[in-house]
């Protein structure tokens, strides 16, 4: 663990040190150049050995919106935060290098199974970046590789909580968008925290059935709309049988029950009937 000065000295590049910092300057040799006993001994022979090769491999260079977490001989030493240039002991020192850049993936194509389950391909977009690089480096294989896998099982698990469509008005995919966003980098995040990463957004961006039912649910779309049409055209058809005997009645045209059953049945055939009708006169008593 870093002293605070220590901790300072790693986020200050050597190069933007002025002489007022001498004792900071003095005092980077122990966490970057003199990182453990091994290491002080295991220079001098490196140097040694290969005169021009060492200065160079003990610069490292931290470039905007990145990190490199250091580990010496095999264990975790710092994380150069700022960028410039660092003076480090290349013995059994590896650099890990870590962008902060906000990164987006797309994730195609993934099959999951509604809240009536019902198949379906589903894509989304997640949005994110790291925030932890200490995390990101060592506590995960691959960090965008983890999120990529995570993202897949939270859109599995989020798409079974609703069905695709409903005709009742109650929630479901194609309507919940707003919740479905919150719950997606919700459930997300809890899972990735290990990573250091933080999402910023993951929302649905295709839905659709799968191709092995889509033309069996197109059908029964498309019959579930022909009903709510013809419900529609029944209400209608008795709301003008009513109006028309409450006219004739009002022009004291009086009706028999039976004339007034006659007209209704006439009307609504007439009305609801899809092909043309046919005028017939009744020419009996």
């Amino acid at each position: 663990m870093e002293t605070p000065l220590e901790q300072k000295m790693i986020d200050t590049p050597f190069n933007q040190l002025d002489q007022s910092d001498a004792p900071l300057r003095n005092h980077i040799a122990h966490p970057l150049l003199c990182p453990s006993t091994l290491s002080c001994i295991a220079a001098p022979f490196l140097c040694c050995i290969c005169p021009f090769v060492a200065p160079c491999v003990s610069c490292q260079t931290v470039a905007v919106k990145e990190e490199k977490v250091l580990l010496s001989w095999g264990k975790y030493h710092a994380t150069l935060k700022e960028p410039g240039c660092y003076c480090i002991n290349p013995v059994a020192m590896t650099a890990k290098v870590v962008a902060t850049t906000k990164t987006s993936i797309d994730l195609q194509n993934v099959k999951v199974a509604d809240g009536n389950g019902n198949p379906l391909l589903l894509s989304g977009v997640v949005t994110y970046y790291v925030q932890d690089t200490k995390k990101a480096a060592l506590d995960v294989a691959n960090h965008d590789a983890f999120v990529r896998t995570q993202g897949t099982a939270v859109m599995k698990q989020v798409a079974s909580l609703y069905p695709y469509e409903t005709s009742d008005g109650k929630p479901s995919l194609k309507t919940e968008a707003s919740h479905l966003r919150s719950a997606l980098v919700e459930q997300l995040q809890a899972r990735v925290d290990v990573a250091g990463v933080r999402i910023i957004n993951f929302e649905f961006n295709d839905l659709a059935y799968s191709p092995e039912i889509a033309q069996v649910m197109l059908v029964r779309q498309q019959a579930a709309a022909m009903v709510d049409a013809r419900k529609v055209i029944a209400d209608g058809a008795v709301g003008i049988v009513k109006d028309t005997i409450s006219n004739l009645e009002a022009a004291n045209i009086i009706l028999s029950e039976r004339e007034k059953v006659s007209l209704a049945s006439n009307l609504v055939v007439s009305i609801c009937s899809e092909g043309g009708t046919v005028r017939t006169v009744n020419v009996g008593s």
